[in-house]
């Protein structure tokens, strides 16, 4: 009788599971729209696209760097409605927050920051417009080419403020932790230059600082290591990263889903593991490939090539 309502029991956990999942995998489409406005664009700006590239086909896509824009139907795969924010900081600068069209005019947008709880910059993340899987929804894609009022409409504003920059001489490998703490902004740094050897752990502590501090900026041209170990840079916050020009080797994931994450410069015949940028999302909309080693070009062309996908 016991064995009897156990695999009752079993049976009855498996068909709950196959039901969620079988509602889980179901696609919904629904017609947003999300706005972030860039005010002072020479601080720096916002970047949206939806998150699931086949629905890029069914939105509008600002390309004026004075606003970021999608519009269009989107589709749910039972994770809401999503779309990836890149924020592209100019020299010295940080995203602060975003925060409501209200909070900007009155001058306290503190009081109703968003995305940005933390209290530190980010260099990407993704949004989630509308939890909702059914109201308003669709299971049939709608036409791309006919006019709809979106049923949900979102508008925030992008603020940047001034980076705190700090530059840091490391005296021995392993001590590079201590070295940041006892400096003047600390681990609240977002911008950042480190000289003199590095080791293996070094490389990671200064990783978490762009996972749970809001370090966007990491210069380590000046620092002393030869290998970038294996996901060294794994799912970093970094915007910005400079490495030494005698690198030998990166190893294997070292700069992996790293969302934000602009074009790395790397020698020349440089020895690289497997799937060193693979979920880089701002290197794959560069057109960025896996093989990638970069030239000299500035910025500004890359930027340009951003706004023009």
């Amino acid at each position: 009788m016991k064995q009897s309502k156990v695999i009752g029991l079993i049976v009855v956990l498996m068909s709950f599971f196959c039901f969620n999942q079988s509602l889980a995998g179901d696609t919904y489409y629904k017609n947003l729209s999300f706005t972030v406005k860039n005010p002072e664009t020479a601080k720096g700006r916002v970047y949206l696209t939806p998150h699931n590239s086949s629905d890029t086909t069914y939105c509008r896509i600002s390309k004026d760097p004075k606003i970021a824009k999608v519009e269009g139907n989107l589709s749910n795969f039972g994770e809401g409605f999503k779309v990836d924010m890149f924020v592209i900081p100019s020299e010295g600068y940080v995203l602060d927050c975003l925060t409501t069209p209200n909070a900007f005019v009155n001058g306290n947008y503190r009081s109703e920051c968003i995305g940005n709880t933390q209290g530190y910059p980010i260099s990407s993340t993704i949004l989630t417009i509308d939890q909702d899987t059914t109201t308003n929804c669709t299971k049939s894609r709608p036409n791309k080419d006919s006019y709809m009022q979106p049923v949900s409409t979102q508008e925030l504003y992008a603020i940047f403020v001034p980076a705190k920059k700090m530059t840091v001489r490391n005296i021995s490998a392993g001590s590079v932790a201590n070295t940041i703490k006892n400096s003047k902004y600390g681990e609240s740094t977002n911008d950042l230059v480190v000289t003199g050897p590095l080791n293996e752990n070094d490389i990671k502590y200064l990783n978490r600082l762009s996972q749970e501090k809001g370090l966007i900026r990491l210069d380590l041209s000046g620092a002393t290591f030869k290998v970038v170990p294996d996901s060294a840079f794994y799912n970093s916050g970094l915007y910005e990263l400079k490495l030494p020009s005698n690198i030998e080797a990166i190893g294997n994931y070292a700069f992996a889903n790293s969302m934000g994450l602009k074009p790395v410069n790397l020698p020349s015949g440089i020895v690289k593991g497997k799937n060193t940028i693979s979920g880089c999302s701002l290197m794959n909309l560069l057109g960025v490939k896996e093989e990638y080693t970069s030239t000299n070009d500035d910025d500004d062309d890359w930027l340009r090539w951003l706004f023009l996908l």
